[in-house]
Formats: C-alpha cells, structure tokens, sequence
C-alpha cells in the first residue's frame, strides 16, 4: 500500500491513475473563495447554502455514470455529511466511494466492470 504525507499528493495519484485508464475526473473544491471582494460559495443548494460532504474528486465513466471519490488519508475518516452524500450519490445510480488508497480505486473501478 502506498503512503503519502498529504492528502493532495494521494489525490493527485488517483487523478493520474483515472486520467491513464481513459476515466474523465478532476479535483473538487468545496471551499469559500473570494473573488474582487465578493464571497463566492464553490457548491451550493437552491438556497444558496454551501453543500457539505461533497467528495474531493468528481467525475464521469464511459458510460455515462457519475463517478464521485471522497479521498481519506492514513486513519482518516468519513464525516456523517461526506457519508450522506456518498449513500445519496448511491442510491441514484451513481459510482461513489471512499478511497485511502489507488489500489482502493482500482479495486473499486475493477469491481464495478470499468477496468480489467
């Protein structure tokens, strides 16, 4: 199993390992930013409200499917939100899971019939 110091650096391998199987992806930000003083919100609901839980990589498999991907680090663990949104991702045909690992990945992907 491979180690990595941060967080970004795993998520960075999954994002190389997914562009080398032909799987569109790219890196989330779920995060406040500000842009000429104003304060933009990166996700949010039909309120306007921040979306909690949104995994760290988003993407779409050759099917057509959304693929989601919430990254954990070493003995990292899920929130209740990033669990909610992995379940909601689930239950509406969505390719969704937790990953601590590129092997966790592709084991995924391998399981669900999208690598060989």
């Amino acid at each position: 199993m491979e180690y990595y110091t941060k967080e970004s650096q795993l998520h960075t391998a999954i994002l190389q390992f997914l562009k080398w199987n032909k799987i569109m992806a790219w890196k989330c930000n779920n995060a406040v930013s500000y842009i000429e003083g104003r304060r933009i919100i990166n996700f949010q609901d039909e309120n306007g409200k921040s979306i909690q839980g949104v995994p760290d990589i988003m993407g779409y498999l050759p099917d057509g499917k959304s693929l989601f991907i919430e990254v954990k680090r070493g003995k990292g663990k899920p929130t209740e939100y990033q669990k909610s949104f992995i379940e909601n991702a689930l239950s509406n045909n969505c390719v969704s899971f937790f990953a601590w690992s590129v092997d966790d990945v592709q084991n995924k992907l391998k399981e669900k019939g999208y690598l060989k």
